[in-house]
């Protein structure tokens, strides 16, 4: 499976088999006023996600995503922004927040834009948020996976037991 969409439509299968409540969407307009405040794209997997379902905000592995609803204030389109700081100088570095770690920190996970791994997509990050608030300075503390269509080929290749034990709703859908 190397096709983009193919492999997104099978991560929806896979968190939905886990819980995950998600729907199709026929347009998400949303998402497209979304990018033009951000310093580039988001990665085609990422986009093919989106774009194409709807879906609260849940966990999978070590990231906290950010729901894609359109409403609500833990909403991508929103949750980026909600901090100015943190929003104003990772996206002048070209960072793309999309999600949380797991771990409750307010570190964000991102796409670092400045560095493509093929087709549009880009490495995911964990930024030190202190370093971005207290002295506006990018400290890149992990690297979370090599892409976001790695990431999710990854959790479609685990076994099943393995995915009900990573995968949930963080909070109750909204939609």
């Amino acid at each position: 499976m190397t096709n983009t969409h193919d492999v997104v439509d099978e991560f929806v299968r896979v968190i939905r088999a886990a819980g995950v409540p998600v729907a199709a969407l026929d347009a998400a307009p949303w998402i497209e006023q979304f990018e033009q405040r951000l310093p580039a794209r988001l990665p085609s997997s990422f986009r093919s996600l989106v774009t194409r379902y709807a879906f609260p905000a849940f966990t999978v592995g070590a990231l906290d995503l950010f729901a894609n609803t359109g409403e609500g204030e833990n909403d991508l389109a929103r949750a980026v922004f909600r901090d100015k700081v943190l929003a104003e100088v990772t996206q002048s570095a070209g960072y793309i927040q999309f999600a949380r770690p797991v771990d409750g920190s307010y570190d964000p996970i991102c796409f670092d834009t400045r560095g493509r791994t093929g087709n549009r997509e880009y490495t995911i990050i964990r930024l030190d948020h202190e370093a971005v608030l207290q002295h506006s300075r990018i400290v890149v503390s992990d690297t979370m996976a090599k892409s976001f269509f790695e990431f999710v080929k990854s959790v479609v290749g685990m076994k099943e037991e393995q995915r009900g034990k990573i995968i949930y709703v963080s909070e109750p859908p909204d939609f």
